[in-house]
């Protein structure tokens, strides 16, 4: 046999080699992607097999909780009320007993609770199995709107908290916006508002001066010069702007022991210079 015969003969056996071995890989590698189909598959079964069984047993669970009488409510309570009774609370709330305690929304009853207008806050909780506790955070009133004959108690953020006929002998706020409605829920205007902040500092004040008890009223209609009533004391002052508000409490407190007895307007207003500091007793 000739070399080149020989050679073609090598190269032809190297062909078939390669061939047979490419073959192989090609077999080897599909029967890998089979394989790894195969897995994957599988893992996919077991997953959805699993997700099914953990839905039913939710669905299992939740039709538990929503029908068995172990749940259904035996006690509603409520926590944080002072003003605001016990029982209004829970009509306000619309959980009842012996309904199933995951029946209701929380959000739905903090919203009609909340449509008193006393009510501030509100907290539910599920004591299981079948308990529900209300915590309520009340407004206080801290002053009075003078309505005609009846009276709108707010509170220090400006919230109309309830209107009636009742004096409950808090001071007396004058002068606001005739411009918004008066109705229990609502909130003073924005400039009231703003003047309220400087009537609470006036209060806070003349609380550290020993006088708070003896201010019946507030005309807020100028807030450059707020005006105080003092009833007992049948004397009316003249605060300024409230600007500076120890220094002036100081000199209306020695107005007053000064001039104790006498009727009168006492001038605490301009930039406090001693000459805009008097007292003019009524004649």
């Amino acid at each position: 046999m000739t070399k080149a015969k020989k050679k073609r003969k090598v190269r032809k056996n190297n062909n078939v080699k390669q061939k047979n071995e490419i073959d192989i890989y090609k077999k080897r590698a599909e029967q890998t992607a089979r394989k790894k189909s195969y897995e994957r598959a599988k893992k996919i079964a077991i997953t959805i097999i699993k997700l099914i069984i953990i839905i039913t047993l939710l669905v299992l669970l939740a039709i538990f909780l929503f029908t068995s009488p172990v749940f259904n409510i035996k006690e509603i309570d409520v926590v944080g009320n002072g003003k605001i009774s016990k029982e209004e609370i829970i009509n306000l709330s619309e959980i009842y007993i012996d309904e199933n305690i995951y029946k209701f929304s929380k959000a739905k009853v903090k919203e009609n609770i909340k449509k008193n207008a006393y009510i501030e806050d509100v907290q539910v909780y599920r004591m299981l199995p079948d308990k529900i506790e209300i915590e309520v955070k009340e407004r206080k009133a801290s002053f009075m709107l003078d309505l005609n004959g009846k009276y709108a108690y707010i509170n220090n953020q400006g919230y109309i908290l309830e209107i009636t006929k009742e004096n409950i002998y808090l001071p007396i706020i004058t002068g606001y916006s005739n411009n918004q409605e008066i109705i229990e829920g609502n909130r003073l205007e924005e400039k009231d508002l703003k003047s309220l902040e400087k009537v609470i500092s006036i209060m806070e004040s003349a609380n550290n001066n020993q006088i708070a008890e003896l201010i019946t009223k507030i005309d807020i209609a100028d807030d450059t010069n707020f005006i105080l009533t003092l009833e007992n004391e049948q004397k009316k002052v003249y605060l300024g702007d409230a600007s500076d508000i120890s220094t002036r409490m100081y000199y209306l407190k020695g107005i007053l022991q000064d001039k104790k007895g006498k009727q009168g307007e006492a001038f605490i207003d301009g930039n406090l210079n001693t000459d805009r500091v008097f007292f003019r007793e009524k004649e």
